[in-house]
C-alpha cells in the first residue's frame, strides 16, 4: 500500500530537489521531472556543463525530495507528505531519450528551450529507497524493488 501513495505523490507534482554530491559538497537543484513506473524511474533534462551534471558523472548516487506543501488538499488539511528517495543517476542514450523529452515538453512547455538545446541531456534515476512522512511522526520506508545491479 505505501508505495501506492509513493507514486501518487511523485505523479501529483511536477517538482523535486535534486541533490547531487560534488567536490564542493552536497548540491541542490529544483528540478522538473515525469515518473516511469515499469523502470522505476524518474526522467529529468540538464545541460551537460551543469554543476549537477558534472556531479553526477563523478558520483552517480542521489536523493530526492518531493512534497505535497503547494498542493490543494494540503491548504485543507494540515499534514504534509514529504518523500525522501535514494537512487541512482544515468544519462540516456540520445537515441531512446526521445520520448521523454517529448513527455517532458507537453507537462512543462516552459523547459522547451532547453528541451531542444543540443548541450541537453535526459537523465534516468533509477529510484531505489524511500522515506514517505505524514506530518512530523507518521515514517514507513520501503524499496522499489531489486534491480540487476542493485
Amino acid at each position: 500500500m505505501n508505495i501506492q501513495k509513493v507514486w501518487a505523490l511523485l505523479e501529483d507534482q511536477k517538482l523535486a530537489v535534486l541533490c547531487t554530491q560534488g567536490e564542493q559538497g552536497p548540491y541542490c537543484s529544483l528540478m522538473a521531472y515525469v515518473t516511469d513506473h515499469e523502470t522505476a524511474s524518474l526522467f529529468m533534462v540538464t545541460e551537460i556543463q551543469s554543476v549537477k551534471y558534472q556531479n553526477l558523472r563523478k558520483r552517480p548516487e542521489v536523493s530526492l525530495l518531493v512534497d505535497n506543501r503547494d498542493s490543494s488538499h494540503v491548504r485543507e488539511s494540515p499534514t504534509i507528505t514529504a518523500l525522501t528517495v535514494q537512487g541512482v543517476a544515468q544519462k540516456m542514450d540520445q537515441s531512446a531519450d526521445k520520448e521523454i523529452r517529448i513527455r517532458l515538453g507537453h507537462r512543462f512547455p516552459e523547459i522547451q528551450p532547453l528541451l531542444k538545446k543540443p548541450q541537453s541531456v535526459v537523465i534516468q534515476i533509477l529510484l531505489r529507497d524511500y522515506l514517505l512522512l505524514a506530518g512530523p511522526e507518521q515514517a514507513v520506508s520501503g524499496s522499489f524493488g531489486k534491480r540487476d545491479g542493485s
